[in-house]
């Protein structure tokens, strides 16, 4: 099964997606697993929200490790993960 994602919210923010994630979720030993191709993240836990909370999280830690990291900083696969990022998010506001 696939769903789409279009809002990733963790660490007090929210991140407007311009394309929405591809999430395909699947079963297997009891966990449930949530995995998108571009960016290559995914979540593993018991429960569906626990799975989503641990793939937002790895969003979250891309977009800042990543998304706004000056370019000589970053090696060729690094930049390449900058531009599938930053080519998601149209904006990142404070959760309320």
């Amino acid at each position: 099964m696939t769903i789409e994602k279009s809002v990733i919210e963790y660490g007090g923010r929210r991140f407007m997606l311009l394309k929405p994630l591809d999430l395909r979720v699947r079963r297997h030993d009891d966990q449930w697993i949530f995995e998108a191709q571009e960016p290559d993240v995914s979540g593993c836990a018991d429960t569906v929200d626990e799975a989503l909370r641990e793939l937002s999280a790895q969003f979250a830690y891309l977009w800042d490790e990543f998304g706004n990291e000056d370019d000589a900083r970053l090696g060729a696969w690094a930049r390449v993960l900058k531009r599938q990022i930053r080519g998601r998010v149209s904006r990142v506001e404070p959760l309320p």
